[in-house]
Formats: C-alpha cells, sequence, structure tokens
C-alpha cells in the first residue's frame, strides 16, 4: 500500500489546477496509469516521480509537502498556496484559503503588464468581489469599462460577461473572493 495522503493530496492539487490525469501524465512524463495508481494510494512514488509531478504542477518537492500540513489547517502560509492554473503565463493566481467544501474562493492574484483574463468576457454562476492592493488593472463588466487603481474596490454578478487586462507599465496586484468557487 501506498501513501494515500499523498496520492490524495496530488489528487487536489492537480483538481484545483483543473488538470485531467491525462494533463498531468503528459506535463510530468510518467504514464496515467503510474499516477493514478499515486492518487488512490495503491503505489508509493520515488522522490524522482514526486520531483516530476511537483514541476508539472509548478511547485517544489517540498511545496508538496508543506501542502499536506497546511490541507489540516486554517492557515495556509504563502509558498503553500495552491496555484491556479491559467491561459497567460502573465497571470498568476493562488488560493487564499485551505481547499476545502467552502462557500467563497478567495484567490491573491497577480497581473503583469499585458497580462489578461482574455480575449473575450465569460460569466458563470455566483457573485465576485475584487480589491486592487496595487497598480493598475483596466475590469469591463457587461458594457462598463472601469479602470481601477490601488485600494479601489469592485463587486458585481459573475452572469454578466467580465474580464481584466494589464494595460499599465507595472504589475497590479489584487484580491479576488468568487462564490461559488469556480475551482
Amino acid at each position: 500500500m501506498g501513501d494515500e495522503w499523498l496520492g490524495r493530496e496530488i489528487r487536489r492539487l492537480r483538481t484545483a489546477r483543473r488538470m485531467s490525469l491525462k494533463q498531468l501524465a503528459e506535463e510530468s512524463g510518467l504514464t496515467f496509469g503510474y499516477i493514478g495508481q499515486i492518487e488512490r494510494g495503491e503505489v508509493s512514488p520515488s522522490i524522482s516521480s514526486l520531483r516530476r509531478i511537483a514541476a508539472a504542477l509548478h511547485i517544489t518537492l517540498a511545496d508538496l509537502f508543506r501542502a499536506e500540513r497546511a490541507a489540516n489547517s486554517r492557515i495556509v502560509v504563502p509558498e503553500a498556496r495552491p496555484r491556479l492554473k491559467t491561459d497567460d503565463e502573465r497571470v498568476t493566481q493562488q488560493l487564499l484559503s485551505p481547499p476545502g467544501l467552502w462557500k467563497m474562493q478567495p484567490m491573491w492574484t497577480e497581473v503583469e503588464p499585458g497580462g489578461t483574463s482574455g480575449d473575450r468576457a465569460y460569466t458563470h454562476e455566483g457573485e465576485e468581489f475584487g480589491i486592487l492592493l496595487e497598480g493598475e488593472l483596466t475590469v469591463w463588466v457587461g458594457d462598463e469599462t472601469y479602470v481601477m487603481k490601488g485600494g479601489d474596490s469592485i463587486y458585481f454578478a459573475s452572469t454578466v460577461p467580465h474580464r481584466f487586462a494589464n494595460n499599465s507599465g507595472r504589475k497590479a496586484v489584487m484580491i479576488w473572493v468568487i462564490t461559488p468557487p469556480s475551482w
């Protein structure tokens, strides 16, 4: 029997990033079946395999073990924040709460100059709140365009088409809270 907690943690991190088993297998260079066995706790992976999985999840090997401890806590330390996969490498999002069956999803979001949530607005169930901590960020909600500056906050129904982009020359840092969680 393998390390069940480790398999659960790898599955949690993979699903938080909306990665399929197949995607994790392709990015890590390991087989689909082997990763499935690890996630089910049927095998104990080698350190080499864990390094490849961690790299595919964009975390360090140490983060994998720190995340396991943090999953059993109400505190999430910055280095153990699960990273969310985005379509734009200039956008970094990290979960600010331990994974679980929560009713809201707070995220730390950094948007480098030129970074965007996408060229097209999108919708989903729920509501969103954001506060810009630093920088400048353009946010489109429906037919309205808002240029947010540090300290500005925004609140809207997520069913209204929305998107954001950093059209300034410096990094924007924002805290987003989405309900219900989308990741």
